[in-house]
């Protein structure tokens, strides 16, 4: 049975905003999974994709720290129908496609710079990689070490420093609860 062909972004999003000079339209899913799309006012054809996810280290506890690191870490180390990191980066590159990931305090976020021809193709690589991603054993510990590295090297920025002292001293539980960034997605 195969699925019935999606309609274009710019088609499913109904609602339009205006934020300054900056038109949007947005949509959301049933389950809750909202897409906001801007049409580039730039002649060049390159889409940026990103996916926000609603995962990050202040929902974690003591004896989970780092794990919303990890999980980010893995979903590049292959999945269910592409079984290798090596060819998944493979598939990116063929295109010329930039795909990289961050992970902060509220949010995890999965982005990629492509030619607006390829944009299906990277939503379908990257809807797999972030849903069906495999966790091997042997991938897991080997990003185990890079992930405790990566937090040890952010010990030493002075950025991160001072975002967490900043943190630290003044009241911004609000900005870091769960419900702050609603509008994300």
């Amino acid at each position: 049975m195969s699925c019935p062909k999606p309609p274009s972004v710019a088609t499913l999003c109904s609602k339009t905003h205006r934020f300054s000079n900056v038109c949007s339209k947005t949509h959301r899913f049933s389950n809750g999974f909202r897409v906001i799309y801007q049409e580039s006012s730039q002649s060049i054809p390159v889409s940026s994709i990103h996916v926000f996810c609603d995962v990050g280290s202040i929902f974690e506890t003591d004896g989970i720290r780092g794990a919303s690191h990890l999980v980010e870490h893995m979903c590049f180390k292959g999945t269910e129908t592409v079984r290798e990191a090596r060819n998944l980066l493979i598939q990116y590159n063929k295109i010329g496609a930039d795909f990289n990931a961050y992970t902060e305090k509220r949010f995890t976020t999965y982005h990629i710079n492509c030619d607006d021809t390829y944009v299906p193709l990277c939503m379908k690589l990257m809807s797999d990689m972030i849903l069906h991603s495999v966790f091997s054993k042997k991938e897991f510990y080997k990003e185990q070490k890079v992930v405790i590295e990566e937090q040890i090297r952010g010990q030493d920025s002075h950025i991160d420093i001072l975002a967490d002292n900043m943190d630290a001293i003044s009241d911004r539980s609000h900005f870091l609860s769960p419900h702050a960034y609603s509008f994300i997605l």
